[in-house]
Formats: structure tokens, sequence, C-alpha cells
């Protein structure tokens, strides 16, 4: 039997699989035949990496292993997670410091705030690997068990990576929206709208995401311990 974390595993597979596919000729187009730039690798990291967390969350869930190769499988997806992670919020950062001009009063802000987040995401991590314990579903002895890894910690450090991603993401919008704003008022081309229609959409979806990671874990633990 596959837990609920394997088949949203293998959603969220699918799901990348597919958008890669969908955009996989405009990548031919327009990034496979420009000008190497401190942008192109932060795409490709930004564009691959992540189908080596995924490949290893549905590895993690549907094949009972040994605890030791669930540490090691759960270690990879972490760090593959931080680093796909800060390098979208980088990505992120750079195109909207150059929508403002890169002004220092927008750069030197938001570079704190994207050190910081890469700090906290690195030193939680750490802390949260330090704390975890790893189990297969051989360890598990009951009539029918779920198939894959399991993982067992007392701390909940990433609620608080995610808390900083959400202020994060939250000044980033704000500071695009009043940038928008400007530009729209004085253009009306249509890739102005839809460059910012979609980075702010980009930057919404986040932001759910941050907000939604931080408010169901919580939940779903008052559900369980009723005061």
């Amino acid at each position: 039997m596959i837990s609920i974390f394997g088949c949203l595993a293998v959603s969220s597979l699918s799901i990348l699989m597919y958008d890669y596919f969908l955009t996989l000729s405009d990548e031919i187009a327009h990034v496979w035949t420009s000008r190497l730039s401190f942008g192109l690798p932060l795409f490709y990291i930004n564009r691959y990496l992540p189908f080596g967390s995924h490949f290893a969350m549905v590895y993690m869930s549907v094949t009972p292993g040994t605890a030791d190769a669930c540490g090691h499988l759960y270690r990879m997806m972490l760090w593959i997670t931080v680093i796909a992670s800060n390098t979208a919020h980088t990505i992120i950062y750079l195109q909207t410091c150059a929508i403002w001009g890169n002004k220092r009063l927008i750069v030197y802000p938001l570079l704190f705030l994207l050190l910081a987040k890469v700090l906290i995401s690195v030193i939680f991590a750490a802390s949260q690997l330090k704390d975890a314990k790893f189990y297969s579903s051989f360890e598990i002895k009951k009539p029918d068990p779920l198939r894959g890894c399991f993982i067992s910690t007392s701390k909940n450090l990433s609620q608080y990576v995610f808390i900083v991603v959400f202020v994060s993401v939250f000044i980033t919008i704000t500071v695009t929206c009043i940038r928008a704003g400007q530009h729209l008022r004085r253009s009306d081309a249509s890739w102005v709208s839809q460059l910012y229609r979609n980075g702010i959409l980009y930057c919404f979806v986040i932001l759910l995401f941050s907000l939604g990671n931080v408010i169901v874990p919580n939940l779903l633990r008052l559900v369980r311990c009723p005061v």
C-alpha cells in the first residue's frame, strides 16, 4: 500500500514532467542558443535539479529499503530542495532588481532578505537532519504495512523556513506591483503586462504554498491533540 505522501510525490513528479515537456520547445529555441551568462546556470539548476528531489521522493514512497538507505535518500532530497528553492528565489531577486533598474533602495534590502533566507534554510535543514530518525516499511510490524520510508522528528523547523519565504515573497510581490503600476501607466506593450502578470502570479503561488505549509501542519496538530 502506498501512503498519501507517496501519491502526492507521484502527482508532483507527473506535473513537473508535464511542465517540462510542455516548455521544452521554448527552452531549445531561446535558451540552448543563448550566450553564456550569470543567469544561464541558475536557469539550468532551477530547471533540472528538482527532478532529483522528486524522483527521490517517489523512490522513498514506493520502495521498502533499509533505514540507512532511507536516511541517504532523505538527506539528498532535502539538500536538493534547499538548493533549488534558494536558486529560484535568487532568480526572483535578480528579476525584481532588474525591473527597478538596480536601485540601491531595492537591491540592498532584498539582498539582505535573500541571504537571510538562504542562511536560515541551511541552518534549519542541518538541524532537521540531526534530529531525524529513519525507518523502513520492513521495520513497521502491521498486517498490511505501508511501503516506503518513514521519518520521525521531534522538531518542526521547516515551518520557520516557510515563514521566512512568505515574508520574502510578500515583500517581493509588493515592490513588483508598485513597479508594475508605474510601467503599465507608461506602456501599452503586451509583453510588459505579460512580464508582470507571469512574475506576480508565480510569486503569488509560492506565497500561498508557503502559507499553507505553515498553517496546515499546525491545524493537523490541533486536531490530533485537542485542548
